[in-house]
């Protein structure tokens, strides 16, 4: 099952009495911060769910196994999530 923006928005005006615009623009704006903080290698750290953060893959040399031609696969960063150990516990209970 996937849930996504659509769903929370939906979830969180059925159980306020907030406008669903004004709950829009509240999680446009949390994504848009949390865009922003990744984009400038910042950690954002969700207590009780985990934590995001960038790490830095190193290029590496591939070859291709019909042709035998090397190529180089340059290094790249890349975003991480970090389950925290309060999700890890409560999903191994079930």
């Amino acid at each position: 099952m996937n849930y996504n923006k659509n769903d929370i928005l939906n979830y969180i005006k059925k159980n306020t009495k907030i406008k669903k615009k004004k709950i829009n623009n509240i999680i446009n704006n949390f994504f848009i911060e949390i865009y922003n903080y990744l984009k400038n290698n910042n950690i954002i750290k969700i207590y009780g769910l985990g934590q995001f953060l960038i790490s830095k893959r190193k290029g590496k040399k591939w070859k291709n196994p019909i042709t035998k031609k090397i190529f180089y696969i340059p290094s790249k960063k890349i975003i991480k999530f970090k389950v925290s150990n309060k999700l890890k516990k409560e999903i191994n209970k079930i």
